[in-house]
């Protein structure tokens, strides 16, 4: 074959069978690259989602496809939501390709009820179990399974007041030791709501109620303060053992 050797030998033509094809600003500006894997892990990273499932993000496109759909203000809790609940039942029960079915704005739905109290970390796995099943709206789930947490000021209020009273002697008997009291009703509590009570307004509410208790001098019961007890006058004790008739105090 022949040489090239100059510049001469890279002379260029226009191709006569291709017309020109002028491309606006505006086109060339809108083109978009996808999101490189380094650019795709360190916005990963910013939200502290660890490097053990961005690795598996980065190997699956189903996987990495789904998370890019989810608003990156919620983007920390649906990694965690679909790491621990959504893959494992996932594969229990052989669903494919599931990333292409679920809805990320129903995730987003769970995720904000939960901030918001509406259901209990617990709800949320039982949530996503019937989602992933039915693909309804996590509303209409939440209603038809009875998940609504109590949040309800007023019946945990109730419940606090009549497990307390039925279980005095128990309370009197362990006066002394608060954190016991406080485990005691608060399991009561989740025995008679079926676990459907905001444990952390349980919780705030039990041991407001206990200290109000204690601060209170009931004649008998829990809270009563002991009397303190009277100092022996030493230095008299000593006069009379020592048979002296007159103490001058």
């Amino acid at each position: 074959m022949r040489g090239k050797t100059g510049v001469a030998d890279y002379r260029y033509f226009p191709e006569p069978n291709i017309p020109l094809i002028n491309l606006s600003k505006e086109f060339i500006e809108s083109i978009k690259l996808p999101e490189m894997p380094n650019e795709f892990r360190k916005r990963l990273k910013s939200k502290n989602i660890s490097d053990i499932f961005i690795d598996q993000l980065i190997e699956s496109p189903f996987k990495r496809d789904f998370i890019n759909k989810i608003d990156n203000n919620f983007l920390e809790e649906t990694v965690k939501i679909y790491f621990n609940e959504i893959l494992p039942f996932a594969k229990k029960e052989n669903l494919k390709e599931i990333e292409k079915k679920i809805n990320p704005e129903e995730i987003k739905k769970i995720i904000l009820k939960q901030k918001e109290g509406i259901i209990s970390g617990k709800h949320v796995k039982k949530i996503i179990q019937v989602y992933l099943k039915t693909f309804l709206d996590v509303d209409k789930i939440i209603e038809e399974n009875d998940l609504k947490q109590i949040s309800d000021k007023n019946i945990i209020s109730s419940y606090i007041n009549e497990i307390y009273s039925k279980n005095l002697n128990f309370i009197n008997k362990n006066a002394q030791r608060e954190e016991r009291i406080i485990k005691f009703i608060l399991g009561e509590i989740m025995k008679l709501t079926k676990g459907k009570a905001n444990p952390v307004l349980s919780s705030k509410m039990v041991i407001r109620k206990i200290r109000k208790n204690k601060m209170k001098k009931p004649e008998t019961g829990y809270g009563k303060k002991k009397k303190p007890k009277k100092k022996k006058n030493h230095y008299i004790s000593k006069l009379i053992f020592s048979g002296k008739k007159h103490i001058s105090i």
